[in-house]
């Protein structure tokens, strides 16, 4: 599987910074192997559809319509602020990184006008209707 680390350098041991618009570029790991395929500097929403990335270790995010392209593509956000790239896809895959909902400052995945929770994954985070 690919996915994408919000990096501070073109390094595999960099850093994933603790906000998302301040990263250098994306790492792409591919982690059958654990192992840096290609690092990407511009155009980062079209990096992740075009090395069909199922997710991406990350900082916060305070761009709304960035948040929203990223998750229009499907891709499941983690936060990874602060822990070095490879490190936090072996947490991924652990199961070890929190999600992100939301960008800073929305309303979150379980926002709804009549008060309840209807998460059904839509927003990125695996949910069911409750």
């Amino acid at each position: 599987m690919k996915i994408a680390a919000a990096v501070t350098e073109n390094r595999p041991d960099a850093v994933i910074t603790e906000v998302f618009e301040d990263a250098a570029g994306l790492l792409i790991i591919e982690t059958d192997t654990m192992t840096a395929d290609a690092y990407v500097e511009e155009d980062l929403v079209g990096a992740l559809d075009q090395w069909q990335c199922e997710a991406i270790l990350c900082g916060e995010m305070y761009d709304s319509g960035l948040f929203e392209a990223i998750a229009g593509l499907c891709v499941t956000r983690y936060y990874a602020g602060g822990l070095p790239a490879m490190e936090a896809a072996q947490k991924m895959m652990d199961y070890e990184l929190p999600y992100i909902t939301d960008y800073v400052g929305g309303h979150g995945c379980d926002s709804h006008d009549d008060g309840e929770r209807h998460c059904t994954g839509e927003c990125g985070a695996p949910g069911e209707e409750e």
